[in-house]
């Protein structure tokens, strides 16, 4: 047992330290590489993501680019871009994240040469979500788009660190 904290005070801990972690199943190639708008996380009322990640489990094949987004659907707002397009991320290898880097709406998502590294710059606190109006849940979802070419092989699986705004705000996974 690491240092004299039970499991369970360690992962409280970390909670509040660095948000909730919600992640994911793996997603094939054909289910986020064919230039379609996928959904990862169902958002409800307001929360504040501190990371937004896709991490690479099978090595990508193919010269696809990604794009993050948010769709607000409770109340109706259009889909919006979280990040530019992202490079190619032909051949990377497990354990390479694609980062949602936060700051100006639409900035690039970044990845570094190595896997199993991830930079989160000071920029990434981004809310998400509208207030809930006359006991009316806001809902909205964050997605995930490859554009450009489809992929041809290669996993995926998404994670999200968020600290709740409202009450009865939370993140789920969709996949």
């Amino acid at each position: 047992m690491p240092g004299t904290y039970q499991p369970s005070t360690i992962e409280s801990i970390g909670d509040i330290k660095n948000g909730i972690f919600v992640e994911s199943s793996e997603s094939e190639y054909d289910v986020w590489g064919e230039k379609t708008q996928r959904y990862y996380f169902t958002v409800y009322n307001r929360v504040i993501i501190h990371a937004l990640f896709a991490e690479v489990t099978e090595t990508i094949a193919g010269a696809v680019q990604t794009v993050f987004n948010y769709i607000q659907t409770t109340p109706s707002i259009a889909l919006q871009e979280l990040s530019s397009v992202h490079a190619s991320i032909d051949t990377y290898v497990p354990g390479t994240r694609i980062t949602y880097i936060g700051g100006s709406v639409a900035a690039a998502a970044i990845t570094l040469a190595n896997g199993a590294i991830s930079y989160l710059p000071d920029t990434i606190p981004t809310i998400l979500g509208v207030t809930p109006l006359a006991g009316v849940t806001s809902v909205g979802k964050i997605g995930f788009l490859s554009s450009v070419a489809d992929a041809t092989d290669g996993t995926l699986k998404f994670g999200v660190l968020y600290t709740p705004l409202d009450p009865g705000a939370y993140v789920e996974k969709l996949i």
